[in-house]
Order: structure tokens, then sequence, then C-alpha cells
């Protein structure tokens, strides 16, 4: 942790609420995530969509690689950019975890596509992902063409588009842009299984950001064993 926090030196990291906990909850009270977590829990991890297109990106090892090659994995998803503080703290907390959560298991991989290919190059992606110890046999950090990556996140998998702030204060504290913070769940078959903002859950409580941790290992673990 003391890298991450040495690579952002200077930049403020702020939790705020961009999306909901899932595909089809953005922008919902406490009260109403309350509900839809107690009612996701009476039943097997549904679907929400399924990849039918597919993704070329280019990793941190500057190999060409696609979304479809993951088919016979479960894979976490998650969009972020390097200067991004809020995402340096979600990817250390959140994403690290459920890489050692998961490390033995060779089914289980992630993927995080910057949505600001114009300056996450390959070589700042191999440097980043060196943060977080991600080999890309088990975490890509994917790069390629910025408009391409946005509308495919967008329009594939339901993120929320990305804005671009304009006030400075917010800017230093948050980053240039604001999106969507979601980690995604997919299973085997490219289905999505759970689409979780951690962050949002962080910032209502700690017992609350708790239980959707849990419960997103446990989503994890359940499309595993399918």
């Amino acid at each position: 942790m003391k890298n991450v926090k040495l690579f952002y030196t200077g930049v403020g990291i702020a939790c705020v609420a961009i999306v909901a906990i899932s595909v089809l909850t953005q922008k919902v009270g406490k009260e109403q995530t309350d509900e839809i977590v107690a009612g996701v829990k009476k039943q097997a991890a549904p679907i929400f969509l399924t990849l039918e297109n597919n993704l070329t990106a280019t990793n941190q090892d500057n190999q060409e690689v696609s979304l479809h090659d993951l088919k016979g994995k479960v894979w976490l998803f998650s969009q972020f950019f390097i200067r991004c503080p809020q995402c340096a703290q979600r990817n250390f907390d959140d994403l690290k975890f459920f890489m050692e959560e998961f490390k033995s298991d060779p089914d289980f991989h992630m993927v995080s596509m910057t949505l600001n290919a114009e300056h996450d190059t390959v070589d700042k992606l191999s440097e980043y992902a060196k943060l977080y110890d991600a080999s890309t046999s088990r975490w890509w950090f994917l790069t390629g063409e910025q408009d391409k990556l946005r509308d495919y996140v967008s329009t594939e998998m339901k993120f929320l588009d990305v804005k671009e702030r304009t006030d400075e204060k917010e800017i230093n504290e948050k980053g240039l842009f604001a999106h969507d913070l979601s980690i995604a769940l997919f299973d085997k078959n490219l289905n999505m299984r759970a689409k979780i903002d951690l962050n949002f859950a962080k910032g209502q409580d700690e017992k609350f950001y708790q239980q959707m941790v849990k419960e997103l290992k446990l989503r994890i673990n359940e499309v595993l064993a399918e």
C-alpha cells in the first residue's frame, strides 16, 4: 500500500457514489440497496447480460488479447485510469483483495480496462501493474483505442458513460473523469452475474461495505462452482 500511496503523492483520495449495486439499480439510496441485497441473497446469481460482441485490446505486457479469450474463466471486470485517486484506493483495497482470495484457483481472472487510453500507454500500465504484483496470467490491465474501449464498456457492459469534470477542486480530489467504479462479475460463458460498486458501499458505512464484499465473494464462489 505504501507504494500505491507514493504513486499518488499529492492526490487526495475521496470516496463518492457514482453508481449503485447492480446493472439495474443505478443512483438509489441505502434503504433501496439493502432491499436489493436481501432479494439477491434469496436466489442464485442472476444473468444480467451476455457479451455477444468481442473486444480486442492490449495488456500490460504489450500482448493483444480479447475478452472472448476468457471464455471458460470466471473473471472480475473494472474500468479505471492511472491518475484516478478513487481507482487507486479501490484497486488496492478491493481488487487486490479478491486476487489474493482466489489466486489459487486457475479459473479465476481479473480485467481492469483504462478509460484514459490517450495517457495510459502500455509502458505506464506495465509500471502500474507492478504496484499490484499483477501478472498477465491472472490480471490484465488493458489499453487500446480510447473511444472504442469506452463505447464497448457503456454499450456492451452497460456501465455509466464517462464524464469529464471541470471543477478544479473536484478534479484534484477525484480525478479528471467521473466514471462507473463498479466491479462486474462474469461467468465462464461471458455472462455478467453481478455488478457491485464497493466504493459506493464504503461511502455508506463500514458494516454495509463489508456486507457487500462478502456478497461479491459469495457470488464468485457460486459461479466458480457451476
